[in-house]
């Protein structure tokens, strides 16, 4: 049995939604939880997202609470909803560092978004490397306004092929945020609602 945990902000829409549809589709195999970053405790989940799911026949008795320490260590997966949950959560809980991921990033890291994914980490390395680079030699002590301005035309002459490179890269991937339905209409209850179904099938069948 993989114990899973889905995070978002309050644990009132995204999160909830994400333990229902996981319980509904995987109970054999996953026990599922979920919990906010900034939830208060025992909140009911918001009635657009419930009813989102009974109109599916899922039912769900829900009550909010916050990520804690205990629900860390009971995890062996912790999908966030979006990359800043991710590093709210990494903050708080830096040695949970190889068991979390937002959901879209865990399940689409497959295929051609995976090869993707992967010239981006590349191609990132390698600007960041070179930017550390320039970055040392803006410190070196003694330097003038125009040997400092000098170095940073130098930087952009240099990485501008990187620049471009990273931005191809990045408009081929799609947004990891799943969006936050949260004062919004049934209708974005709804459209959150497809998306988790959907990727939630695609967790399942990874695992498979």
């Amino acid at each position: 049995m993989t114990n899973v945990l889905f995070v978002c902000t309050g644990n009132t829409c995204r999160s909830p939604m994400a333990e229902a549809l996981l319980k509904h589709k995987g109970s054999s195999r996953y026990e599922a939880k979920s919990a906010g970053l900034f939830a208060n405790m025992g909140s009911q989940a918001h009635p657009n997202a419930l009813e989102a799911l009974t109109k599916r026949g899922i039912e769900f008795d829900h009550r909010s609470q916050p990520a804690t320490v205990d629900l860390v260590e009971w995890a062996h997966l912790i999908f966030t909803m979006t990359e800043q949950h991710k590093q709210l959560l990494l903050q708080q809980f830096p040695e949970a560092i190889n068991k979390v991921f937002t959901l879209k990033e865990y399940v689409l890291t497959d295929g051609e978004y995976d090869k993707v994914y992967r010239q981006l980490q590349k191609a990132t390395a390698n600007f960041e490397a070179k930017r550390a680079k320039y970055t040392y030699g803006l410190n070196t002590a003694g330097l003038s306004a125009e040997e400092r301005d000098e170095i940073k035309r130098s930087f952009q002459n240099e990485t501008k092929e990187d620049r471009a490179r990273l931005q191809e890269l990045q408009s081929k991937l799609p947004g990891i945020d799943i969006g936050d339905p949260f004062g919004g209409t049934s209708e974005a209850y709804e459209n959150v609602y497809k998306e988790l179904d959907t990727l939630i099938s695609r967790l399942i069948d990874k695992k498979n």
